[in-house]
């Protein structure tokens, strides 16, 4: 069977992980991957969403952290960002047209991945961008989760001076300037800590123990 991820020596693959592409209601091509738990008493499965710009390899470690708990963990890439297909022609501007577009492609993700491939029950652990998607979309995953864990939701810009709708405003003034087709600085990044100091990794088998 080929394999669809990549490997990194500082951050190996889980084991026994499967990968490939489904294929979104418009024809994108969204690459995915679904791990099996490498403990005992089986719990159910993750369903791992990732933030902007981030890929499948990003999670290894979280993924064998929760499969060492007796989760499965599937998860796949946005549109626009990891191995999925691209919206725009330039591979490296992470770009979509509608977040519908992402509740879509996560409607697509457990009707042809995720419910006929992976066991119950199912919980959903998203960050940024994956969980706001998974807010939007809650009310159709009201019948199919069971529990949702939702790491800093992409709701506001952080502090930013701006209101929403100044946001929206500006935005929409680069548009129509034609400033809208540059990408986005990214701004320097630290690892992510709770306010209690606790790292990424800690938050979740905290979260993943009160299941057992």
């Amino acid at each position: 069977m080929t394999d669809f991820l990549y490997d990194i020596p500082e951050n190996p693959k889980p084991e026994g992980g499967t990968s490939g592409f489904f294929t979104a209601r418009d024809g994108k091509k969204l690459r995915y991957a679904h791990f099996p738990a490498t403990q005992r008493p089986l719990k159910g499965t993750v369903v791992l969403l990732s933030g902007r710009n981030e890929c499948i390899e990003k999670y290894f470690e979280t993924i064998r952290d929760l499969a060492a708990r007796g989760f499965g963990v599937a998860i796949f890439d946005w549109r626009g960002q990891g191995a999925s297909d691209r919206v725009i022609r330039n591979p490296a501007k992470g770009h979509i047209n509608s977040f519908k577009d992402h509740e879509h492609d996560l409607e697509s993700f457990f009707s042809e991945i995720v419910l006929p491939d992976c066991r119950g029950p199912f919980y959903i652990l998203a960050h940024s961008t994956g969980a706001l998607v998974a807010l939007q979309a809650a009310p159709s995953l009201a019948n199919r989760v069971q529990r949702m864990m939702l790491l800093t939701p992409f709701l506001a810009p952080y502090k930013s001076p701006l209101s929403v709708r100044g946001i929206q405003r500006l935005a929409a003034s680069y548009h129509w300037t034609g400033l809208g087709r540059l990408p986005i600085p990214a701004p320097a990044t630290r690892g992510f800590r709770s306010r209690s100091g606790k790292t990424r990794s800690q938050v979740i088998r905290r979260a993943t123990s009160a299941t057992a």
